[in-house]
């Protein structure tokens, strides 16, 4: 069986559909614009560091440790029932 060609996909899908998906791509240049509190940051300045998933008792102290001791920072994204499950490391996170 042979693989339809690039043509041919576009073609299947219903170019309403297609403006849709390129316009939620999260990649697109203008997200940045749009999106308030985000910023690019230059190659060489350095690295953006994210965590998701917190706060955990047993992996985020360790990490903010390890962040202060670096003189790091980093953007925690994290999960509403567990801040209220370990308040204190929310704490240290902010």
């Amino acid at each position: 069986m042979q693989m339809p060609d690039r043509r041919q996909l576009r073609r299947a899908i219903p170019r309403p559909i297609r403006q849709r998906l390129y316009d939620l791509s999260p990649s697109r240049r203008r997200r940045w614009r749009e999106t308030p509190g985000l910023r690019r940051i230059p190659a060489e300045a350095g690295v953006a560091l994210t965590f998701d998933d917190g706060p955990d008792p047993v992996y985020t102290p360790p990490l903010l440790d390890a962040l202060a001791e670096l003189g790091a920072t980093a953007t925690f994204f994290v999960v509403g029932e567990r801040v209220a499950a370990a308040p204190q490391i929310a704490r240290e996170i902010v």
